[in-house]
């Protein structure tokens, strides 16, 4: 069964199945609960699960990601918002110091079930504060998983992947695929971690892109195609 659901929503449902389905998630971070996300993406979850599973954070990524750490070494699974991606860089110790490493610093003993959920790239009348892609930084951080779904199936498909990972997830999701629309396998069985796709067939050249590079790389291929050139298109997906 699939359902069409723009972008935004599928993360919304994919959130809901989330905290529906695993009674130890927890859902935290700047304006989530009450306003329902700087984006909405979290629309109606404080009310359907209430102030134990989801609640606003103070103004402070490094606190609250640490507290995230601690939540997951303890049990839980934590999935934190970064309301623009931009913001993480405060916390660059919690996620490559403490975050990424701690499976392997205590030998296996810990390890650190979480999700970071954050938006990025630009959009139009955004600061320079609020425009950056951050992927590369945290694809070279050894012991991070990093994900960006490209489209609203693989936004619900890989956001559920990230929850019932063992390892630390980065999903980062591109603002200006937010209004997309397409089916959803709302159905379908959680995917394991990892896997690039090829969406689109050719044989005379290939791009690899991932996220909002994925759309634009199909549609320069259908010109190309008019032109009598077959492109192969692969989304990476998952970069780490």
């Amino acid at each position: 069964m699939s359902e069409s659901l723009r972008y935004i929503q599928a993360v919304n449902a994919a959130l809901t199945w989330a905290l529906d389905s695993r009674t130890d998630t927890v859902y935290f971070g700047e304006d989530v609960a009450l306003p329902g996300g700087p984006f909405g993406a979290t629309k109606g979850l404080h009310k359907r699960f209430g102030s134990d599973r989801i609640f606003d954070t103070p103004i402070s990524e490094t606190g609250f990601l640490g507290m995230a750490l601690g939540a997951a070494m303890t049990g839980l699974r934590p999935i934190a918002e970064i309301m623009y991606a931009d913001f993480t860089f405060v916390a660059m110790d919690q996620i490559v110091n403490q975050i990424a490493t701690i499976h392997y610093s205590s030998a296996g003993r810990w390890k650190a079930p979480l999700v970071i959920r954050m938006q990025q790239g630009y959009s139009p009348g955004a600061c320079a504060q609020h425009s950056h892609s951050i992927e590369a930084y945290l694809a070279h951080t050894p012991g991070l998983r990093v994900a960006l779904p490209a489209t609203p199936d693989d936004a619900y498909q890989m956001l559920r992947t990230a929850v019932t990972s063992d390892d630390p997830v980065v999903v980062a999701e591109a603002r200006m695929l937010y209004p997309t629309r397409g089916p959803v396998r709302t159905d379908a069985e959680v995917e394991p971690v990892g896997g690039a796709r090829v969406v689109r067939s050719g044989a005379d050249a290939t791009v690899v892109a991932w996220s909002r590079m994925v759309p634009a790389a199909l549609a320069a291929a259908d010109q190309l195609a008019a032109e009598g050139i077959e492109t192969e298109v692969v989304d990476l997906r998952w970069l780490n």
